[in-house]
C-alpha cells in the first residue's frame, strides 16, 4: 500500500504553517518543501524551513465532510454515519503506536478513525489546545 506522507509545522522565523516532508537532526526540525535536481554531477538543491519541533504533525490521509484535511492533533467533531441520531463527539486526533492507527481521544480510551464516521475539523490542536483541554 502506497500512501502520501505529508507533514506540517510552524516556521520559527514567521510562525506560519508550512507543509512538506519532515527532516530532523539532533537539535533542529525542518519541513522540506521542494527538491531541485539538476543535470548529472550537479548538486541537489533543497528548500527547507526550520520549524518549532513541538508543532510537527502528520496528515491522516482523511478529509472532513467539508473537504478539509484532518491533521494529527486537530480537534474534530465526529459521529458514526450509520447512527444519525447519535450525538457528535469532540476529540483530538492522535497516532496510536501500539495499533499503528489514527485514533480519536475519548474519556478513558481511544476510538479508531474509520471510514464509516463523519468528521468536521473544529480547531487546530496547536493554536487552540488550551481551549480544548479546558473543555475536556
Amino acid at each position: 500500500m502506497n500512501r502520501e506522507i505529508i507533514c506540517k509545522g510552524k516556521r520559527k522565523d514567521n510562525e506560519e504553517w508550512i507543509e512538506g516532508a519532515a527532516l530532523q537532526s539532533e537539535s533542529e526540525t525542518y519541513i522540506v518543501t521542494s527538491f531541485l535536481v539538476g543535470e548529472k554531477d550537479e548538486p541537489l538543491t533543497v528548500a527547507a524551513y526550520e520549524i518549532d519541533s513541538e508543532t510537527l504533525c502528520q496528515w491522516t490521509g482523511k478529509k472532513d465532510k467539508n473537504g478539509k484535511e484532518i491533521w494529527e492533533n486537530d480537534i474534530v467533531r465526529w459521529r458514526y454515519r450509520r447512527c444519525w441520531e447519535e450525538p457528535y463527539h469532540l476529540s483530538k486526533v492522535v497516532w496510536d503506536n501500539f495499533h499503528s492507527a489514527w485514533k480519536l481521544t475519548m474519556p478513558g480510551s481511544l476510538a479508531k478513525m474509520r471510514d464509516d464516521m463523519e468528521y468536521e475539523v473544529v480547531l487546530n490542536g496547536f493554536d487552540s489546545h488550551k481551549l480544548f483541554e479546558e473543555s475536556m
